[in-house]
């Protein structure tokens, strides 16, 4: 169940991703492409197909890590050497 949930949030970081660039094509497609006219008919973009997925894959790998990491419950604990510091102890003396 735990690395269900972790490659489900790999997928969601993946989604995330994608879902941003969307918006990024859509504002330039709103805002910069009809005042400069520069429809980006010619580039090659065959370099930067390797690069893409490599990038996807690191984005779903890091995105299922910080899954499993809050999942396991490791995000939420309380270190060893930190508890009992911050809150002082009670006086019974005192009242």
């Amino acid at each position: 169940m735990l690395v269900f949930e972790s490659v489900s949030a790999g997928g969601f970081a993946v989604f995330l991703v994608l879902a941003a660039v969307l918006v990024l094509v859509g504002f330039y497609t709103y805002l910069v492409w009809p005042f400069t006219k520069w429809d980006l008919a010619d580039p090659s973009l065959d370099r930067l197909l390797l690069w893409s997925e490599y990038a996807l894959i690191l984005i779903f790998i890091a995105g299922a890590a910080a899954g499993f990491w809050c999942f396991s419950g490791e995000a939420f604990r309380q270190k060893s050497g930190r508890a009992g510091r911050g809150i002082p102890a009670r006086n019974p003396k005192r009242r």
